[in-house]
């Protein structure tokens, strides 16, 4: 019976690979040299293969630089192209449209902002005017108005001012005294007619 490192001795013999002549350990003939000779074959075929996965694992890494290099150039393409279309985004609106629709816009607003919005009376409006806010300008109307509070009861007047952006109401803040100074007033009926 042949044992393994018998059976690589034989194949080294057939790829070319001559057994040492000679005795080992005091035996004599050809199998002592087919052990030495399978002994240094399988020494070296460790070593060899060592070798061998050490030249495949940086053929590996290689090759994932190498993938890993294509994908960023795929990706930087692909975001060149979109760019050589132009974008498809509409332009920012401009943030000071005239506000059209602002009395429907604050009668709306005020039916959710009034605990009570039932029976306002005394409303006034003033007509949007570009101000100074922030270091911008905006349309601002500034807004007076006496509304009923939970228990139904009129709570005097408050003055607020409405703040447009694009041409709609952005903000509905308290007065400021400098922004509303010398605010034409006009009745303001959409706010006395709000029903919840």
């Amino acid at each position: 019976m042949l044992y393994p490192v018998e059976l690589r001795a034989r194949a080294a013999l057939a790829n070319g690979i001559a057994p040492r002549s000679g005795t080992a350990q005091g035996k004599s003939g050809s199998l002592a040299g087919f052990r030495d000779t399978a002994a240094s074959i399988s020494i070296a075929g460790v070593g060899t293969a060592r070798g061998r996965q050490a030249t495949e694992s940086q053929t590996l890494h290689k090759r994932d630089i190498d993938r890993g290099g294509a994908v960023i150039v795929v990706l930087a393409l692909a975001l060149a192209g979109c760019s050589m279309f132009g974008s498809s985004e509409p332009p920012p609106p401009d943030p000071n449209i005239v506000p059209s629709r602002y009395k429907a816009d604050v009668a709306g607003f005020l039916r959710t902002y009034l605990n009570n919005p039932r029976g306002v009376r005394d409303a006034y409006i003033s007509e949007p005017v570009l101000k100074p806010m922030s270091g911008s300008t905006r349309y601002v109307s500034c807004v007076r108005y006496n509304a009923r509070d939970a228990r139904n009861q009129y709570q005097g007047n408050e003055e607020k001012m409405a703040i447009f952006w694009a041409g709609r109401l952005n903000q509905f803040l308290p007065l400021q005294p400098e922004l509303c100074a010398g605010a034409v007033y006009q009745r303001f009926p959409e706010a006395e007619a709000i029903v919840p």
